[in-house]
């Protein structure tokens, strides 16, 4: 029930205009269809770390050492029995930390752990658990995954089923093979009677066995192709399925998979929260293990015909980029007010034919008629145009109290307010950032001099020019236009004339020779499609690809400065350890060089649209999206939260105590990633308080720049001819 208290300042207001739009005396349920799963959280014993389940509603769990088993007599009542596990410190799995358990039909329990599952020769074993006393059972296959955790259960029969990439493996209770299913990529198995069903994420399919003859039942494909997700059956051997898209089941001996909870309205639909079993109890209601928030939680789920089938309100929100930090925020608003349902439309997802001029035509289509999604979020659409036009609603009556307050970063939620309107507000922000030997780099005219006082040491992304072009959009654009919003070619010319310099004549083959690293073909390999520069994309663009590849050559040795579009702490840690590893002197980062000063990318800008039905709901979403709870999570490329306590719990002495990673560049090569330190935190404190110009991305105006410039990188044409060029085109599409 930890953290609970965080949601409720929202939940009130919530209720409180919900009240406002359903008066006293009108029944929500009144022509609505009812019946729907609900969600109860049972409390878990201290120390609990994984839960399974057995026969009869029994729920079992353990402690991360693996020395006391607990078992569940009443879940409603929180009533557990703990007893000894007999375990063995010097023989067992669980001295790395439990992270999986499974319960045979004789009363036998199996630990594993992925820290120390193994023997030096690579097999893995586990520690059973009988009558309290520990036993190794060591298995006789090398068991390759990419999990982080060995996949096993128990068979009703006796025995074990285990998950490998390629296969998965029958083991008898002494881990001796039984049988091999060719079933690779397995996430999760459960197994009832005769059968066993592996879950196989990447390859989109629930694959049911005979246990017996390793035959093929029935396949089930999964609910969506990135549906990751946990199965299990219950006492009368329906099977379950539980993903991000919701709760599934399947009667037994069926193909038909049905969809019983939707994940919109689900801890499942959380980003943050991971399924980590399937569990049933007593009566057959599921209940589902999370890993979130740094714990183990248990959810029941519940049929109630008396909530209706889906919230009487429908909250429609709008973006171009799928976000995990998004759907974190959605889910959470969702959990505090239950009366509302929350849609989400990716205009661009991944994969997708339909381009982002086509998407934008369409949104813009809907607007000017009046209709349209009731939030946007507004990364990569023209939030100028937008704002001008009036499509927006001011925001200043849920914006600016927090601001009032000292809740929120006034330099960065305030990035578009203007003459007493809120239009739009940024949830979080990208910080455009130098590492390396930035002493003395205050300007774009100081790192391009650098570059050519040190012809020894590899410049600045030599490899591509567009990643470059883009990278120093982030610092540069402010200063690019005069006063009537036109480009002025002076700048423009300046700046190609530095970026020329800060590339020097390297190619991409020579980074690949100096370095040993192909990132383009080994990402190609492994069928990895890498879009264009997009720090709002949230993927893996070609500028992610470079800023890798330029990793590589600082801890090598060959380059001693490395610019970063900086999203959170994780990659602020990796870049220190970059550093480190390279053994720079006098290393350390600064705000990127730049033609601006102060500049930052506001992201995740939330709107409301003008003709919203729903506006007083919307404008409690956005309230919701800016709070400490929903901002606190440093998701991989979300961006620094604008909220100031979230923030300063991220750059807090105790956030950087997460220990540190340590990886290989081949050829002997290691490097560490270290979290900043306190000194590193207060610094770059100081840049974000240091934020004055936000810098919004106009994809069109880019492409004319890479465009425009290519001739002139390729030494055809001059500076002065392609800032002419670029001007050209971009004043004409500039002035429609």
């Amino acid at each position: 029930m930890k953290k609970h208290w965080k949601r409720r300042p929202c939940l009130f207001l919530c209720l409180a205009l919900l009240a406002a739009l359903f008066p006293s005396g009108v029944s929500l349920a009144s022509g609505v269809a009812m019946g729907r799963y609900v969600e109860t959280v049972l409390d878990l014993p201290d120390g609990a770390w994984q839960a399974f389940a057995q026969a009869g509603g029994t729920v079992y769990a353990v402690d991360a050492g693996g020395e006391t088993l607990l078992r569940s007599l009443d879940l409603a009542a929180n009533n557990w029995e703990t007893l000894p596990t007999g375990h063995d410190e010097g023989a067992s799995p669980a001295q790395g930390g439990v992270n999986g358990i499974a319960v045979a039909a004789d009363g036998a329990i199996y630990l594993s752990s992925g820290w120390a599952m193994a023997t030096e020769d690579g097999y893995p074993f586990l520690e059973r658990i009988q009558n309290g006393q520990a036993q190794r059972v060591q298995l006789d296959q090398k068991l390759y995954t990419g999990s982080d955790r060995l996949l096993f259960c128990a068979l009703p029969s006796g025995g074990l089923i285990a998950l490998s990439d390629m296969e998965a493996f029958r083991f008898s209770p002494d881990g001796e093979t039984l049988n091999r299913y060719a079933v690779p990529n397995g996430a999760s198995v459960a197994a009832y009677g005769g059968e066993a069903a592996i879950c196989s994420p990447a390859n989109g399919l629930i694959t049911v066995l005979d246990v017996e003859s390793g035959q093929t039942l029935r396949t089930l494909p999964l609910p969506s192709a990135a549906s990751e997700g946990v199965v299990g059956y219950d006492g009368n051997g329906a099977l379950y399925y539980v993903c991000a898209d919701g709760l599934y089941q399947v009667n037994a001996g069926s193909t038909l998979m049905v969809q019983i909870a939707d994940g919109r309205l689900m801890t499942a639909g959380k980003p943050s929260a991971l399924p980590r079993a399937m569990l049933f109890d007593a009566q057959n209601n599921p209940i589902v293990a999370y890993q979130q928030d740094g714990a183990l939680s248990l959810i029941a789920y519940t049929y109630d015909e008396n909530v209706a089938t889906e919230p009487a309100t429908v909250l429609s929100v709008y973006t171009l980029y799928d976000s995990t930090a998004l759907r974190e925020c959605v889910n959470r608003f969702q959990q505090a007010c239950p009366d509302v349902m929350v849609d989400i439309t990716v205009a661009l997802p991944e994969g997708t034919a339909v381009t982002r001029d086509d998407a934008i035509r369409t949104l813009n289509t809907e607007l000017l008629s009046g209709n349209g999604p009731d939030v946007l979020v507004l990364d990569g659409l023209p939030v100028g145009n937008y704002i001008g036009q009036g499509v927006l609603l001011d925001l200043s009556s849920a914006v600016q109290p927090m601001l009032d307050s000292g809740a929120l970063l006034p330099n960065i939620a305030s990035s578009f307010a203007e003459e007493g309107s809120i239009p739009a507000v940024p949830t979080r922000f990208l910080l455009p950032t130098l590492w390396g030997e930035v002493s003395g780099m205050e300007t774009l005219a100081d790192v391009a001099a650098w570059a050519q006082a040190n012809p020894d040491a590899l410049p600045l992304y030599a490899t591509d020019t567009a990643f470059l072009l883009g990278t120093f959009y982030a610092s540069c654009a402010p200063a690019w236009f005069d006063g009537q919003g036109r480009l002025d070619a002076a700048s423009i010319e300046e700046f190609l004339t530095a970026l020329k310099a800060i590339r020097g004549d390297w190619s991409y083959e020579a980074a690949v020779q100096a370095t040993g690293q192909d990132f383009r073909a080994h990402l190609s390999g492994s069928g990895v499609h890498l879009s264009g520069w997009n720090p709002y994309g949230g993927g893996l663009d070609r500028g992610a690809m470079e800023e890798n590849m330029g990793a590589v050559m600082m801890m090598r040795g060959f380059q001693k400065q490395l610019p970063s579009l900086l999203s959170g702490m994780d990659n602020a840690a990796e870049l220190n350890g970059q550093m480190i590893a390279s053994d720079l002197e006098n290393g350390g980062f600064a705000a990127l060089p730049g033609q601006a000063e102060g500049c930052f990318i506001p992201t995740q800008i939330l709107g409301v649209n003008r003709n919203s039905a729903n506006a007083e709901v919307a404008q409690a979403f956005v309230a919701h999206a800016l709070g400490e709870g929903p901002q606190s999570f440093d998701f991989a490329s979300a961006g620094f939260p604008v909220n100031t306590a979230a923030l300063e719990g991220l750059l807090s002495g105790d956030a950087g105590q997460g220990g540190m990673s340590m990886g290989g560049g081949g050829d002997g090569l290691t490097w560490v990633s270290t979290p900043l330190d306190e000194k590193q935190c207060a610094q770059l404190r100081n840049l974000i308080e240091g934020l004055t110009t936000p810098v919004v991305v106009d994809f069109t105006l880019y492409q004319m720049l890479v465009d425009e410039s290519a001739p002139f990188f390729a030494g055809s044409i001059d500076a002065a001819q392609a800032a002419q060029n670029v001007c050209a085109r971009a004043n004409a599409y500039l002035a429609e």
